[in-house]
């Protein structure tokens, strides 16, 4: 992924001049902060995007734009250390190293995205300054069950207490969070 593609992926997108403010939207993604995961669920232009962006000013909170090139493990793993990197600059290199490794060829797709994604969790863990979110947009361009979403799944049930993920979609999520939603650890929007 060149720089480019890595820098319009990790920031949100720009709030249009003049938006409107949806008060009962922005009360809603207060809750963020009170569950794990988040999923936010609407249409092709409901402003999904809008309302996380300008949600998350102020805030220590990573953006990415999920696309169809993230469907190996190994582009997927490098950008959500990318957009970690923005609002957690102190990342270790050994969380880098790890996204790199992601590229060697493995058997167990499955065990590779619950270390990668441990290995994220064990990283964020050491940041205690408040929450950290992480808004992981346009996740429907993810395969269903592919390695991609068995990291976000994995993201969801390692993370500590301060992290919260945010998945925005336009589609029914393409991984499973039942088991946390059962735990009343997930919020639907």
């Amino acid at each position: 992924m060149d720089l480019l593609t890595t820098t319009y992926k990790v920031l949100p997108p720009a709030r249009p001049e003049p938006s409107v403010v949806r008060r009962r939207l922005s009360d809603l993604l207060d809750g963020i902060l009170s569950r794990r995961v988040t999923c936010l669920l609407a249409g092709a232009g409901f402003g999904k995007s809008t309302a996380l962006a300008a949600w998350m000013e102020g805030r220590r909170a990573a953006w990415y734009t999920a696309g169809p090139e993230d469907a190996t493990m190994a582009v997927f793993g490098r950008g959500l250390v990318d957009a970690l990197r923005v609002a957690l600059p102190g990342l270790s290199s050994e969380v880098v190293a790890g996204a790199d490794g992601l590229r060697a060829p493995h058997a167990d797709e499955k065990r590779r995205a619950e270390a990668f994604a441990g290995l994220l969790c064990s990283e964020i863990t050491a940041y205690e300054l408040g929450p950290v979110v992480l808004i992981v947009d346009d996740v429907h361009e993810l395969p269903a069950g592919g390695t991609s979403a068995r990291v976000l799944e994995a993201l969801g049930r390692q993370a500590p207490s301060h992290f919260h993920l945010v998945l925005s979609s336009r589609a029914q999520l393409p991984l499973a969070v039942d088991r946390l939603r059962g735990r009343g650890q997930v919020l639907d929007i």
